[in-house]
């Protein structure tokens, strides 16, 4: 046996006490966090204990009609009961189990708390006033997350990678057709707080939003129609014109639901 009589590793580094036995008077060494040990052994613990008084166990028992008087006809609570026979409050609770007695409601127990009318009164502005505190701390949060311009660029940049697969696409037909868009959806312009995903660069206020229909269904909840025509009307209060293509997923690849020539004949329409 290889591991036979090795040393522990904290041998001598633990504190030992000297002290005496109270019953035997031999002397013994205990470690310091047994430093409250009176015994040197179990039989010397035994000898001492023998012949001392045990404490008397007082029995109390409350039959189940009791119990009921007390608890529904005078209306004490289980606490109260506790507090009136002597006993620890598990001890009625467990009585409660044994006989089957039914527990007051919430409801039931809050009309037994006898408070005034100033007090109700003081308990409802307390509770009002910090609904109102939270509430106002949650719109001021969100109103910043929503309305600061540097953060909701953040965001943006941080959501994912971009641009994606299918503003790649668009990007291919504008530098084909050589129109006069830039691509902005990585929140370098922002038009009422709304990240189009490219703008005119000749002057004109003209926008274009680019999105697949399924996303649109997925994400938002919405129809993809519902959708556009939330974009167009929020950018028409800024004063721009917004043009919202759609695009489906066929084998893996993005295909815009109008052809090439009919993108580039309604935005040459309108620039």
């Amino acid at each position: 046996m290889p591991f036979k009589g090795r040393v522990p590793w904290n041998k001598g580094l633990r504190k030992r006490i000297k002290k005496t036995c109270m019953v035997c008077n031999r002397p013994f060494e205990v470690i310091e966090s047994r430093k409250n040990q009176r015994f040197c052994s179990l039989s010397c613990w035994y000898k001492y204990s023998r012949g001392k008084p045990r404490i008397k166990i007082r029995k109390v028992n409350l039959t189940k009609e009791q119990l009921y008087d007390l608890y529904w006809n005078k209306k004490l609570s289980m606490y109260d009961i506790a507090k009136k026979i002597g006993v620890v409050y598990n001890a009625v609770r467990q009585w409660m189990l044994k006989y089957n007695i039914p527990r007051r409601t919430y409801s039931e127990t809050a009309k037994l708390r006898h408070f005034s009318k100033e007090t109700r009164e003081k308990l409802r502005k307390i509770a009002l006033k910090s609904w109102k505190n939270n509430r106002a701390r949650r719109l001021k949060h969100l109103e910043k997350l929503h309305t600061n311009e540097e953060i909701i660029a953040k965001r943006l940049k941080s959501l994912r990678k971009r641009p994606t697969s299918l503003e790649k696409k668009f990007m291919e037909i504008i530098e084909k057709h050589n129109l006069p868009f830039k691509y902005c959806g990585d929140g370098s312009v922002l038009i009422g707080y709304k990240n189009p995903d490219f703008v005119c660069t000749n002057g004109a206020k003209v926008c274009i939003e680019i999105r697949a229909r399924n996303i649109c269904r997925v994400f938002q909840g919405e129809s993809p129609e519902e959708w556009a025509r939330k974009r167009i009307e929020h950018f028409k209060k800024w004063g721009w014109k917004c043009l919202v293509f759609f695009a489906y997923r066929e084998h893996s690849k993005f295909r815009f639901v109008l052809s090439e020539d009919e993108i580039v004949a309604k935005i040459k329409e309108v620039v």
